[in-house]
């Protein structure tokens, strides 16, 4: 039995042997199941079926397995339903505008893009963390990246041309326009 059929068999269970009431939480399980097993027209019946309104974080996840199986119709009615319950959610704009980006429709790219800008909608800037001799370093977008003598930002440089040397293509998903990045930085 795989993950997705394992999820409903529970999700049922609760309703019918312990006659707990679904909430939307419940249902946001469900649907990024579904959406993340390339369901994502199932998730969305499954929505339209849920007797508890759904809220912008079931569409998020809608929208996200829309993203990962690059579903653009049903990503975007799912975009459009966050930003009807919040149209500055900053999350929904970014994942619309990378489905259009992976879509190759440069012009909404930039639309979503400039609607951003004119909102002063800011995405959250990442941050990730390595391991090195039993310490643990976060680094931040933007951050200064100099260590312990190491400049970090060189040393990706570096593991970034090899990627390219090897064969490495980056996923058109996550560029933001159609010119050429035969070298675009990862670390950007």
């Amino acid at each position: 039995m795989g993950l997705l059929e394992e999820g409903l068999r529970y999700f049922e269970s609760m309703t019918r042997n312990y006659d707990i009431t679904p909430r939307t939480d419940h249902l946001a399980c469900v649907v990024s199941l579904m959406a993340r097993k390339g369901q994502a027209q199932g998730a969305y019946d499954f929505i339209k079926h849920f007797p508890v309104e759904p809220d912008k974080v079931v569409w998020r996840c809608l929208l996200s397995g829309c993203k990962t199986k690059k579903d653009l119709a049903l990503g975007k009615y799912a975009a459009e339903q966050i930003l009807n319950i919040d149209p500055d959610d900053t999350s929904a704009h970014i994942m619309l505008s990378n489905i259009y980006a992976g879509a190759k429709m440069w012009n909404e790219t930039a639309q979503i893009r400039r609607i951003m800008k004119e909102k002063a909608l800011k995405k959250d800037l990442g941050c990730s963390w390595t391991e090195l001799k039993n310490n643990t370093y976060s680094f931040g977008a933007g951050h200064n990246m100099d260590f312990q003598g190491y400049n970090v930002h060189e040393i990706m440089n570096g593991l970034t041309a090899q990627l390219f040397d090897a064969g490495y293509v980056p996923d058109a998903m996550f560029s933001l326009d159609n010119r050429d990045h035969t070298h675009q930085e990862l670390s950007t």
